[in-house]
């Protein structure tokens, strides 16, 4: 267990070393000097447009910029933002939290409505449950989650429900978290379905029917546990579609997270505060994928002596 960990801790300082370089490089191709568009937009004389290339390092080259950047971040200093004129660590952690405080939720949400209706479907084959799994696993995963969040901004206007919607607080998350965990639900159900049932006809099941033990406890004992494995292994790449929804969620929402500063961050060509948010975003994921792969060696004994 221990060498897996330093594994993995090892594999992740890598991967976020060659994010932020990719990021360098592909905003640095597509332009990436906000004092460029806003001397064509007449907001900047030359002089002061080169003072603050200057100021933040836009005048060297992209090689000594990014190992500038990695020793500062080394120091706990992510950079200064172009955008709001101050430090990006002092403006992710809010964000970050606020955009936690939905995804999280979501992703409950969705494991925890997945493995029910999947055990109810599975159980009652020829039930409602059963159809109404299907029909979520079509429209969930079918269903962009931007016209998600159109229609449910619809609904909240129809319901004059704006004003409360836009606090920072329990109404105003109910929306976005409701939206995420929609797709998430489609995502997580879809495989504890496909799992259920193939596992319901495995020959220890059949043995364990023919000894005649009650269904529940063939159930429990035979089916839920391989219904979780997908679950566990999976749990990193839905909370990356998570981060990734969540953009046009909150924008259209308008919930202060994380994914409403990458908007305003790429449109002002803020190298700084993209890079914080794309490391953030990077970690977050790869620390999930660490933990499910604890949580699937603890669930799963052939794994965990591999």
């Amino acid at each position: 267990m221990q060498k897996l960990i330093l594994t993995r801790l090892a594999e992740m300082l890598a991967v976020c070393l060659l994010t932020a370089f990719l990021i360098f490089v592909l905003l640095a191709l597509a332009g990436a000097d906000p004092t460029a568009q806003w001397r064509l937009e007449g907001r900047l004389s030359d002089e002061t447009a080169a003072a603050l290339r200057s100021i933040y390092g836009a005048d060297k080259p992209l090689l000594k910029r990014y190992l500038l950047w990695l020793g500062s971040l080394a120091r706990g200093d992510f950079g200064q933002s172009i955008s709001y004129g101050a430090p990006v660590a002092t403006l992710l952690w809010p964000r970050l939290a606020r955009t936690l405080a939905v995804a999280a939720p979501a992703w409950v949400l969705g494991w925890t409505a997945a493995l029910a209706i999947g055990m109810a479907a599975a159980r009652r084959p020829d039930s409602l449950w059963n159809r109404l799994g299907e029909a979520l696993v079509l429209a969930g995963s079918s269903i962009p989650r931007i016209i998600l969040a159109l229609a449910a901004l619809a609904l909240i206007a129809r319901l004059q429900l704006l004003e409360a919607a836009t606090h920072v607080g329990f109404l105003g998350a109910a929306a976005p978290i409701l939206v995420l965990s929609v797709p998430l639900t489609a995502f997580f159900l879809a495989q504890t379905l496909a799992v259920i049932r193939s596992t319901a006809r495995a020959d220890h099941v059949l043995a364990a029917r023919a000894r005649g033990l009650a269904e529940s406890t063939v159930f429990r004992r035979y089916i839920l546990r391989p219904a979780l494995a997908p679950l566990l292994v999976t749990a990193g790449a839905a909370l990356a579609a998570t981060l990734s929804g969540s953009v046009p969620v909150e924008r259209i929402l308008g919930w202060p997270g994380l994914g409403d500063m990458t908007v305003t961050a790429v449109r002002n060509r803020d190298m700084p505060l993209l890079l914080g948010i794309t490391m953030i975003a990077t970690l977050a994921v790869l620390a999930l994928n660490l933990a499910a792969d604890l949580l699937q060696r603890l669930n799963d004994p052939r794994v965990r002596h591999d």
